[in-house]
């Protein structure tokens, strides 16, 4: 949330700084799919949250624009608390915050833009 109460979305670079994605990551041993989420957020974005514990949705990806390797992603919302001025990827990725719109308009993927557009109206920006 913005500090004027609207819903913001942080997206960041990929590594190789052509795309706005969000964090994603591989599922870590031991921990459950949102406590995996809240971990590649940290790392990949240096963010601090509150995660949601239901996914808001999946979507697929082509990992280095292979169409042989399709993966798929799901999503879960977090809610921000704050963000490090350094973090485990901050030298490979540049973070920024959007507009639901904006955001939207940015990424390449179709699905994405479909979720961070339902993610305005799934009420992830209410106080739970």
């Amino acid at each position: 949330m913005s500090k004027k109460g609207l819903l913001r979305i942080m997206l960041i670079t990929s590594r190789s700084g052509r795309q706005w994605i969000i964090p994603k990551g591989w599922p870590i041993a031991g921990k459950s799919e949102a406590e995996s989420a809240g971990r590649e957020a940290l790392e990949e974005a240096g963010i601090i949250g509150d995660l949601a514990p239901r996914p808001l949705g999946d979507f697929h990806y082509s990992k280095h624009g292979c169409s042989e390797e399709i993966l798929r992603v799901r999503v879960f919302p977090l809610r921000v608390r704050g963000t490090l001025v350094r973090w485990q990827e901050s030298k490979e990725r540049k973070r920024r915050w959007f507009s639901i719109s904006e955001a939207t308009n940015t990424v390449a993927n179709n699905e994405l833009a479909a979720l961070i557009q339902a993610s305005s109206e799934a009420g992830f920006d209410k106080a739970d």
